[in-house]
Parts: structure tokens; sequence; C-alpha cells
């Protein structure tokens, strides 16, 4: 399914798999896009501005993770400068849905939600509970033995 994603004021294209979206229909029209799609609508974001050259990195990998209480997506990245790499933080920052308040122990959801505009008019969001960025790669490649 197509649709798209603006950031930093540009209309990204994105590609989503049928798999990871779940259509309701029930007296209206409504989508959920599972973990692993919004995971890989990071990606086509994170692509797609080291295309068009607003950030640089040599090897991205993307982990997402569902649990009881929440989900997670875990991004890192080799070879990026300190430019890109704030800007990615600010990306996933973006793909958050709020933010652990330890001084009062409470999850506090952010009112501005990241949504997908899907072709079909639908919007999906595309947030989830935790986002990380680590500049090494995952431990399970091949790379991580290498550096």
């Amino acid at each position: 399914m197509k649709g798209q994603i603006n950031i930093m004021g540009n209309n990204i294209p994105v590609n989503v798999l049928d798999k990871y979206i779940t259509i309701y229909t029930s007296g209206f029209s409504t989508a959920y896009l599972s973990t692993g799609g919004k995971g890989s609508v990071l990606r086509q974001v994170l692509n797609y501005l080291k295309k068009n050259g607003v950030i640089y990195f040599d090897k991205l990998w993307l982990r997402t993770e569902s649990y009881a209480g929440g989900n997670s997506m875990t991004c890192y990245v080799i070879g990026e400068d300190e430019k890109s790499k704030d800007i990615m933080k600010s990306i996933i920052r973006m793909f958050e849905y709020g933010k652990f308040n330890p001084m009062i122990d409470l999850y506090e959801y952010d009112t501005d939600k990241l949504e997908l505009h899907l072709d079909t008019g639908m919007k999906v969001g595309i947030s989830t509970k935790y986002n990380f960025l680590y500049s090494n790669p995952p431990y399970d490649v091949k790379q991580y033995e290498v550096a």
C-alpha cells in the first residue's frame, strides 16, 4: 500500500507491505500499522533523506520489538557524521508518541502524533513508545566483530 509522510518539510513517498496493515471496518474505516511496519516506514524515511543528501551514513540496521506495555524501534548506524546523527535523533524522536518522566515515574503522551497518509485517504499512526539510536552495529551482524 502506498502513502506519504511529511518529515522536515519533505513529503516522503512510502510503500508499506499489506502484511503490516490491519484495516478495521466497523461503522468507519480505521487502519493499524504493526511495529514492523512502523520500522519499515522509518527505514524508508532515513534512506530517502540519505539519497537526497540531507543525512549521511554508511550502513543502517533497524530492529523493532513489541512487548507487554509497549513497543520500540532501535536504529543502528555506522559511518554517520555529527550533523547527520543529530538529524537522525530528531527524526527518531518524532516517531515516539511520548516520553518517560522519571521524576514522577510516568510515561507522558505527546499531543502531536506522526501520521502516515495512505493513498486510500486513511491516516495511520506510526509512533512507537520507545526509540533508540546507536552509532555501532548490532550484536548479531558480521560488522560488529570488525568494530
